[in-house]
């Protein structure tokens, strides 16, 4: 094609994308004289220059009425023959709406679980034909799941597409957001709001079982652990009544449901072991939405074996769904009691016996005498009818026959892994004894007649506590000092003679914690006759019917019968 030419026109068509039909208007070219405007067609004109051969048609303010055909000609020559070219203008029309076909923008369709649903969307008025793009939860969905049908609009050269998608509905579907967006090359990439609507569904279904976290079957609680019970609740549509219940009652308080019902429990109580707290939140995950309900646990031994269960209601459901968790908690005793004697005689057979409250798992009891282990038969361990277990051990031993062996000191010591420090109990054990028999000793320094002083000791070995040591004369008690040096206990008394002491019993008594009766040694006090008693004595007899001398008297008295008389005698 020549640069320049002697005749040249540009033909646009008045088809609508490829129309035979030229438009009226025919341009000629002179190479002396070219016009560079288009009569009748003042949005039409010329650009470029002409020197160089450039006529370049510039269609200002672009309308529907300029879509078409366009053909630039040079008209034919002496030496050669005519030439065209032909360029097509589509004139681009954005779809001005988007709607969904009996549903509004931003409703909520409402459908069962495994029920088919289908949204239907047209866009329209637009040229060339709009597209659909179909989103879930914002992202794109394969163009092969919905099918679109490209329609004429009422406008000339416009159209219109009408899309169907047709799905399944799940639980995952659940508050999920399905938009219809217009596609058209006219339309802004950038746009801040695309041209769509959208639709949320509601999958109605119902909750998956609970699960319960924050304590599992392998987990061993201590007395004062707090542990958070959390109950979550996955899908569930309606939104399903989480409660937790515990000992068959329920913890709900707020009367959701009347007294005793299947509410989620939102408010704050109490119960010894169990501190209520926290509120049930419905929180959004992965387009699942869940219930949790959690409930705070302080240990102690009323939780050992509780069964704490959650529970789930919903319309769509025939009975409750539930999960449960049960407790273990260990727990030490809380006292330790230790009887028997605290007195005991040297070689008696003692038995002490140790009994702990309560534990879970059973406590362990040792024994320690005066710091040394001492062995034991086992202990018994028996179950105290609420899932504690009470040890006892019995300690039998002789008390030892060493005399300086007085005290015992008896441990019994509970241990427990609940417990920091052992548990102890302690027991003085005093041990006894019995003195010897005690030896009386009488001494008048020289003959025994009355106003003598006669000294009397009494003296015992051995015995724990020390004894005590008591005198008497007939039936009264004389007063003693009592000395103690090592193992040996000594008492003295000092008495006066009178004549009526004359044949007295004197009497030593011994005694302590360990003598059932008193230990005892007696001696008689004989007096000897002083020469006044003697003259009087056979002034008396001399007086008789017949007259004896004194050594008359010693032959026909015997001894005892001298000395009852002079006994009578000396009370004359």
């Amino acid at each position: 094609m020549p640069l320049i030419s002697p005749t040249s026109r540009f033909r646009p068509t008045s088809s609508g994308l490829r129309s035979s039909n030229a438009r009226p208007a025919h341009y000629t070219r002179v190479y002396s004289r070219f016009e560079r405007h288009v009569p009748g067609y003042p949005r039409y004109r010329y650009a470029g220059d002409p020197a160089k051969g450039e006529h370049h048609l510039v269609i200002k303010g672009v309308t529907l009425q300029d879509d078409g055909e366009y053909q630039c000609q040079v008209g034919p020559t002496a030496d050669t023959r005519p030439i065209w070219a032909s360029a097509n203008v589509t004139v681009m029309v954005a779809p001005d709406d988007v709607a969904l076909l009996g549903r509004e923008d931003g409703s909520v369709v409402e459908v069962m679980t495994g029920s088919g649903v289908a949204l239907e969307c047209q866009v329209g008025k637009a040229r060339p034909p709009p597209g659909v793009a179909w989103y879930r939860d914002g992202l794109l969905l394969h163009q092969g799941l919905h099918e679109d049908q490209i329609q004429t609009a009422p406008q000339a050269r416009l159209w219109s597409v009408r899309s169907r998608l047709t799905l399944t509905a799940t639980k995952e579907d659940d508050k999920i957001q399905f938009s219809c967006r217009a596609v058209h090359p006219a339309l802004p990439k950038d746009a801040a709001k695309p041209l769509e609507v959208s639709v949320t569904l509601s999958v109605l279904h119902p909750p998956n079982t609970p699960i319960i976290s924050g304590y599992k079957s392998s987990d061993v609680l201590l007395s004062g652990d707090r542990r958070t019970l959390t109950c979550r609740v996955v899908g569930g549509n309606p939104r399903p009544r989480v409660a937790w219940y515990f000992y068959g009652r329920s913890f709900n308080l707020t009367g959701e449901e009347g007294e005793g019902g299947d509410g989620e429990e939102e408010t704050q109580g109490a119960r010894d072991g169990v501190e209520l707290g926290g509120t049930p939140q419905y929180k959004k995950t992965r387009n699942i939405v869940g219930v949790s309900v959690s409930r705070q646990v302080t240990a102690t031994r009323q939780e050992d074996g509780a069964v704490y269960q959650c529970r789930v209601n919903s319309e769509l459901l025939h009975q409750p769904l539930a999960a449960n968790v049960t407790l273990t908690v260990h727990y030490a005793p809380d006292d330790v009691v230790m009887t028997g004697p605290t007195v005991v005689t040297a070689g008696q057979q003692y038995t002490l016996s140790c009994v702990t409250t309560a534990a879970n798992p059973p406590a362990t009891l040792s024994w320690r005498i005066n710091g040394e282990e001492a062995e034991t038969s086992p202990p018994l361990e028996r179950q105290d009818g609420q899932g504690g277990w009470v040890t006892s051990s019995q300690l039998v031993r002789r008390a030892g026959d060493t005399l300086s062996l007085t005290e015992a000191r008896v441990e019994c010591a509970a241990l427990h892994p609940a417990l920091k420090a052992d548990l102890t109990r302690t027991r003085l054990i005093n041990v006894i004894r019995s003195p010897e028999r005690p030896v009386l000793e009488v001494d008048s320094r020289g003959k025994l007649v009355t106003g003598s002083i006669l000294e009397l000791t009494c003296a015992t070995q051995g015995g724990f506590p020390p004894p005590k040591i008591q005198l008497f004369k007939g039936g009264a008690q004389l007063e003693v000092s009592v000395k103690q040096r090592g193992n040996a206990t000594r008492a003295r008394a000092a008495l006066k003679v009178a004549p009526a002491d004359n044949g007295a019993e004197v009497r030593c008594q011994v005694s302590n914690a360990a003598t059932p009766e008193p230990l005892a040694a007696t001696a008689t006090i004989s007096l000897l006759l002083s020469e006044t008693k003697m003259s009087q004595l056979f002034v008396y007899i001399g007086s008789s019917d017949s007259e004896y001398d004194s050594s008359s008297i010693e032959t026909v008295l015997k001894y005892s019968q001298l000395s009852k008389f002079v006994s009578t005698l000396f009370q004359m």
